[in-house]
């Protein structure tokens, strides 16, 4: 190397660590006037100002602390991060974000429900798991003596839906599970054992299977969560299961209109991982997403449901109380993984929080049915942890004198 050159190189590293160490000094001083750079997608926790003791010195606690504090606060982080996955995304449609993966066409998938459509159930888990089941049909009988059904559903997972944009190095185990070479998954063992017992039990699987083959976007590429396309169907099915069980006619819901645009979504939903993925400064979102809106034909009387679940139950909410003139459910009480409940109607999109846990039972008791929702890819534990707390209380409720 020259010696022009090898002076412009360290000019450069110079440069590289000068300028993030001198902003963060000034950042430090002008805390409040200095220009703040914008997060990242997704979600961040602010590290806690380091603490220093013997006690924190010696442990290591403090250098630790110290070190996540001032990576958190490092000037310019958060831009060349950006400039770097800018890189990726450009040059070689891929991403640093480790729990993501991108497959064919740039589909978008959580890796963990993508690894868990290509997982084999043992056979100690099926044992718990068949354990479980009986705990819920064991609330079903109890709640049945209060008049109250309980209704299990379950979601689907993309990975289900769209295993062949999975990226190239799942191409030989999807084959391979498609040809049955892989032994019963979790949803494989659920379906069977539910099948066993009187519980009502609501899967639209070949519903959504058929909407994909009929041209529908089921998944859009950049969400993990379904889209509002099997929305009305979904719901208009399970209030069709529920009608026998609460002996009335229900409403359903009809579409009023429907258009797929690309590069603007139905939902946030249908985005929902494409930000976190790519996290650079330019990703356009130049996929289609449908776009729908709803009104209701009224059922006999008003409901009022309880349900526990996940994330995806969320779009279920926006579609009934969002999307619609008038929502299909008079009332919707949502335990967002057996933690916190969010209410609907509310004039928050997301719904307004009642509690930060899901333990007022006396109260979920009130609701008309109560529906425990699980995912095709995942393994239940919040719903079943929910189940067996509702079940204690019940049966404690029963033996008090």
């Amino acid at each position: 190397m020259c010696k022009k050159s090898f002076i412009v190189y360290c000019a450069v590293i110079m440069l590289i660590l000068a300028v993030p160490l001198g902003g963060t000094a000034l950042q430090a001083v002008f805390r409040d006037t200095f220009p703040k750079e914008r997060e990242l997608n997704g979600v961040s926790t602010v590290p806690e100002t380091p603490q220093l003791s013997w006690e924190t010195l010696l442990s290591g606690d403090f250098q630790a602390d110290a070190e996540e504090y001032f990576t958190y606060h490092l000037f310019s982080r958060r831009t060349q991060t950006r400039f770097y996955n800018q890189i990726l995304y450009s040059l070689f449609h891929s991403t640093d974000n480790q729990e993501m993966l991108v497959g064919w066409d740039d589909y978008i998938y959580e890796k963990p429900y993508a690894d868990a459509y290509l997982w084999e159930m043992p056979a100690w888990q099926e044992a718990a798991l068949r354990e479980n089941i009986q705990k819920l049909a064991r609330l079903s009988n109890e709640l049945a003596k209060r008049g109250i059904p309980l209704v299990v559903r379950m979601s689907p997972s993309k990975a289900e839906v769209y295993p062949e944009y999975l990226p190239s190095s799942y191409d030989r185990f999807v084959a391979m599970k498609q040809n049955g070479a892989y032994g019963p998954s979790w949803y494989d063992v659920f379906t069977d054992e539910i099948g066993k017992t009187d519980l009502p039990y609501y899967d639209a699987r070949q519903l959504l299977q058929d909407m994909k083959a009929s041209g529908e976007v089921v998944f859009t590429k950049g969400g993990t969560h379904w889209s509002l396309a099997p929305m009305k169907e979904y719901v208009n099915g399970l209030n069709a299961l529920m009608e026998p069980l609460m002996k009335r006619n229900l409403a359903r819901m009809v579409e009023t209109d429907k258009t797929v645009e690309t590069g603007q979504m139905g939902i946030s939903a249908d985005s929902d991982i494409w930000d976190i993925c790519w996290n650079c400064f330019s990703a356009p979102l130049e996929y289609p997403s449908p776009h729908i809106t709803y009104s209701t034909v009224a059922g006999e009387e008003p409901m009022r449901i309880f349900t526990v679940g996940q994330s995806f139950t969320t779009i279920l909410m926006d579609a009934i109380y969002n999307q619609s003139e008038q929502p299909v459910w008079d009332e919707t009480d949502f335990s967002w993984y057996n933690t916190r409940v969010m209410h609907y109607p509310s004039e928050l999109a997301w719904g307004t929080q009642l509690s930060e846990q899901t333990d007022d039972y006396a109260y979920y008791l009130d609701a008309d049915v109560i529906l425990v929702e699980f995912l095709q890819n995942g393994d239940g534990a919040i719903q079943f942890q929910f189940a067996d707390n509702l079940l204690q209380y019940l049966e404690a409720e029963e033996a008090a004198p």
